[in-house]
């Protein structure tokens, strides 16, 4: 049974069949009919000139003017009679153009129509007139040729006609001869040749379509279909029943045969594979599982309650890059009056990242509530983080006692970005004694900096993350875009200002993935405790 590509190979081959008979017919129609054409041509003007042999100008002349016929003109008549019978041609006379009138000089007659038209009739009156023939003469000027062959349709049907002027002694045309062929029977035969040609051609595509149908159905169709359903049927097999390749037993010896092994040896490697990705898809989802996890462990590290206090206010944000990152942030009392702020940038990203991040902010954590200052927490720090770090990973960190009742800040920067400081109304860099990253070098001495901030005072910390945010045509955010954007927006809860920053650099990045964990700090100093 012809299914699918069998039934579409049937429908090319038969608009194929359809289109080349039309093609093969077009191209003998042409050729024929201009052969055809030819020959019709060539008799008309051999017809013409034979004619134009038994034609005397000058007698022409004398009985146009006289309006009598002689013997001469006579002889001239019996001769055009005699071309007509004995070549068949259609009509053969001898006329000269008035106004939009011709009048005839002479009109030849077969023996057969002077019979029908009796002896006294056939002969025409000289200056009989008929309507003039506008196309033929307009023609006729406009060519310098002897003979002009030119096809008309009038009241006496399809003609091929052959014309040309008849010149007296001086030179001047006094007439035109014509001899006109119907063309009544070349169209009949055009015709005839046509549907001939048509019917033989389509019996031959017709054959022709049918043994190409049956080879191609034994060499293509069928193997195919059945290595169709041989694919099918591996597709739908039981997933827990032992899957086996289906061996489609195809000997075509050409590519079918290769198409054929190859999908052999594909549904092997396939089961293969789908053994392989199932074990790897399950491992994915244990780590999927256990990275999900993680998150919410790295979460429930950072403080996520931001009290709203007589004396300050703070918010902070964290958007790792991958499911965990290596960015945090901090706060927490060392003393009733003292606030600490952390914020931190671990190198690299993802697992790594975050389990030196837990280790870097609990060292930092400890050494605060041990009482010690933030040059001594980050001296301590960088000594432990230093021993066995093979890895080679470090942090950039920067730590701050806030006084809430005087506004004083004590400050540490360990080789972190530029805080931003609102003084006044607008914001700008904090300018910091930069020292070496935690983990970097054994023993680095920090050096510990303050500033007193006065109510209204807004202190920002951010990570590398924001700063080096990407678009797609990898332009960085950059430090100049981040001053202006907190400029933007100083007076607004340090909530909404922090959602306006992340908004901005999301609408810079366009879309872009995020490269780098991103982390911000807020703090705001509303005045000393009463």
């Amino acid at each position: 049974m012809f299914k699918g590509l069998s039934r579409k190979l049937i429908v090319i081959m038969c608009l194929f069949s359809v289109a080349l008979s039309s093609a093969i017919g077009a191209i003998g129609y042409n050729t024929y009919m201009n052969a055809i054409m030819k020959r019709y041509e060539e008799f008309a003007v051999s017809v013409l000139r034979l004619a134009h042999r038994f034609i005397d100008p000058n007698d022409m002349v004398e009985c146009f003017v006289t309006g009598e016929k002689s013997q001469q003109y006579h002889n001239t008549q019996i001769s055009f009679n005699t071309i007509k019978e004995t070549t068949n041609i259609t009509f053969l006379y001898f006329f000269t153009p008035r106004e939009d009138r011709m009048v005839y000089f002479i009109n030849a007659y077969t023996s057969a129509e002077v019979a029908a038209l009796g002896e006294n009739e056939f002969i025409v009156s000289l200056l009989n007139e008929d309507e003039l023939p506008a196309e033929i003469f307009e023609k006729l000027m406009e060519t310098s040729a002897d003979i002009k062959v030119i096809p008309t349709m009038s009241g006496y049907g399809h003609m091929m006609g052959a014309y040309c002027f008849v010149f007296d002694s001086t030179g001047e045309p006094i007439g035109i001869l014509a001899s006109e062929i119907d063309m009544s029977d070349i169209n009949y035969t055009l015709r005839t040749y046509v549907t001939n040609v048509l019917i033989g051609a389509t019996m031959i595509m017709s054959v022709f379509t049918y043994l190409t149908i049956l080879y191609f159905r034994k060499k293509i169709t069928v193997p195919i279909q059945n290595l169709s359903e041989s694919a099918d049927n591996f597709v739908n097999q039981d997933s827990e029943k032992e899957l086996k390749p289906i061996i489609s037993n195809i000997k075509t010896k050409d590519e079918i045969e290769t198409l054929s092994n190859s999908i052999e040896k594909m549904t092997v490697d396939m089961i293969t594979y789908v053994n392989n990705l199932t074990a790897v898809t399950a491992e994915k989802e244990r780590i999927g599982a256990e990275l999900s996890v993680a998150t919410q462990i790295q979460a429930s590290m950072l403080p996520r309650d931001f009290p709203e206090r007589d004396e300050f206010d703070i918010y902070a944000y964290m958007l790792p890059a991958k499911e965990v990152g290596g960015d945090f942030y901090d706060f927490f009392f060392v003393d009733n009056d003292t606030l600490a702020v952390v914020i931190a940038d671990v190198s690299g990203k993802g697992v790594p990242a975050a389990l030196f991040m837990v280790i870097a902010k609990t060292l930092i954590k400890t050494g605060a509530l041990n009482g010690m200052s933030p040059k001594e927490v980050f001296e301590a720090a960088n000594n432990l983080l230093c021993e066995n770090n093979d890895a080679g990973m470090f942090v950039t960190a920067f730590m701050g006692f806030f006084n809430i009742r005087s506004g004083k800040l004590s400050y540490v920067n360990a080789g972190h970005n530029l805080p931003l400081i609102k003084r006044d109304g607008s914001f700008d860099w904090l300018k910091t004694a930069k020292r070496l990253f935690l983990a970097g070098m054994e023993d680095t001495n920090y050096v510990e900096e303050e500033l007193m901030l006065i109510p209204g005072d807004e202190l920002l910390l951010y990570t590398d993350g924001v700063t080096e945010a990407v678009n797609p045509k990898e332009d960085l955010y950059e430090e100049p875009r981040l001053l202006e954007a907190v400029n933007n927006n100083p007076d607004l809860s340090l909530k909404e200002f922090t959602e306006l920053i992340k908004q901005d650099i999301d609408k810079f990045a366009d879309g872009a993935d995020q490269a780098d964990d991103i982390t911000m700090l807020t703090l705001r100093f509303k005045g000393g405790k009463k």
